[in-house]
């Protein structure tokens, strides 16, 4: 199911580890550089009249507030990344491409909150005419009762609350879908994660007694866990070390080898290995998706899922901020999520042999990636965003049904670029040239109007 389940992990504060100590947004100012990309847009009553003296509230996407904010007037000027104007018109500078949730509302509760992407430091968004409505109230209670370290976090927003005694929380926000995390402020560790929430304006969505889940911290623990997986599997007489290394100073599972063992589910417990830096998921034809729990893997540095059947990646495999390589050729992938762009330790990436028609513009946030092969797919185009890819140096796109390539391409430091059996046909005289210098990149050049 292309869908998300609504229980699930992710991997505890990216924003953090993705950015130095103290940086909270990557927004206006925040590079030191005058080179920004723009956010405009207008936020009127339904009545048409403009949202008089409102707050702009720019996050991250994936984004979570570290402190309780119990309600509106905590998450007003002191938040704010602008002020709208008395039409309800507002301009904000982004100082870094990626994916942003943009809050505004007024003193008595009306608002919007809308998602923009940003893939260049060129970019001006105009996100329109946007009508403010009233809050709406999310409310649950966790099954396990209080817990005075517990933080519910609206993903993406400063909203956050504590449950009360009896472990319930109520937060008020603008109508939408959000994504709801529960996280222990002790060791960081998920308690549960809800996607696609709907909030309606003024009502009240019930999200009932919330099963609280915890990574492991044990190799016992890290044990079941790879058994459940198993045993899902029928793999009841394979044994948990067949299949695993453990880390010599902590004893917690470390790697993780299910290849060929015709496996057919993922069970959310992959989510617990929280100490778990490789693993290897390939040559499982029955397997057709991943859980969202693999976002709660946030040791995870290597991740080889290809030769599957996968036809999508969970939006949680953006919240592995230490992954450094990711293999997920020869599947039947047909998007990437857009999350891929906050895998900021990303260094290769490998979607080799499936069927995906475009790349996110989020790709050009991979600041880190050094190889990227999304070589024999059903592209026609990329994204001008992978000019923003500095430190790329291998770029592997043959057997695609590319017409042109965007100019942007030369900027980057690439030793070497492999566009054979594309369509190309319509190139600007510089990027020709360029592509002129690498030996056998790109084959015979057709005429336009020849498909």
């Amino acid at each position: 199911m292309r869908g998300m389940r609504y229980l699930g992990f992710f991997v505890a504060l990216l924003w953090m580890m993705c950015s130095k100590q103290g940086e909270q947004n990557p927004l206006a100012g925040g590079n030191g550089s005058d080179v920004e990309a723009k956010i405009v847009g207008q936020v009127v009553y339904p009545s048409g009249k403009g949202l008089n003296h409102g707050v702009v509230i720019v996050r991250p996407e994936t984004y979570r507030a570290r402190t309780s904010t119990n309600g509106l007037q905590s998450v007003t000027k002191q938040d704010a990344d602008t002020i709208i104007d008395s039409l309800g018109v507002f301009t904000i500078g982004i100082s870094q491409p990626g994916r942003y949730s943009i809050e505004i509302h007024d003193t008595k509760e009306s608002g919007v909150i809308v998602t923009c992407s940003i893939g260049s430091l060129d970019d001006s968004v105009n996100l329109n005419r946007l009508i403010a409505q009233s809050f709406g109230t999310l409310e649950g209670t966790l099954a396990t009762g209080a817990d005075t370290l517990a933080l519910v976090q609206i993903v993406g927003t400063e909203h956050a609350v504590y449950p009360d005694t009896n472990g319930h929380f109520t937060i008020r926000l603008p109508a939408g879908k959000c994504a709801v995390v529960g996280m222990h402020q002790a060791d960081s560790l998920e308690l549960f994660a809800l996607h696609d929430i709907p909030v309606e304006a003024q009502s009240t969505t019930s999200l009932g007694s919330i099963n609280v889940l915890s990574g492991c911290q044990t190799y016992s623990c890290d044990s079941l866990a790879v058994r459940d997986i198993l045993d899902a599997n029928g793999l009841n007489a394979l044994a948990v070390a067949q299949v695993t290394l453990r880390n010599a100073s902590t004893g917690r599972i470390r790697s993780l080898v299910l290849d060929s063992l015709d496996l057919t589910i993922i069970t959310p417990s992959i989510g617990n290995l929280t100490a778990l830096d490789f693993l290897s998921i390939g040559k499982n034809l029955e397997l057709s998706e991943l859980p969202c729990e693999l976002g709660n893997c946030k040791s995870l540095k290597e991740l080889y899922i290809s030769s599957n059947s996968l036809s999508y990646l969970p939006e949680s495999i953006g919240f592995l901020p230490l992954l450094t390589v990711l293999d997920a050729s020869d599947n039947a992938i047909i998007e990437l999520p857009t999350s891929i762009g906050s895998l900021c330790s990303l260094e290769k990436l490998i979607l080799t042999d499936n069927e995906i028609n475009y790349l996110p513009n989020e790709i050009g946030a991979l600041r880190s990636l050094g190889a990227l092969n999304v070589s024999i797919n059903a592209l026609k185009e990329l994204p001008q965003s992978m000019g923003n890819l500095r430190k790329l140096e291998q770029l592997v796109i043959n057997g695609n049904s590319l017409y042109a390539l965007p100019l942007e391409l030369i900027a980057l430091p690439l030793v070497e670029i492999n566009v054979i059996d594309n369509k190309l046909c319509a190139l600007d005289a510089e990027l020709e040239a360029w592509l002129n210098r690498f030996d056998d990149a790109w084959g015979t050049f057709q005429e336009c109007g020849v498909r």
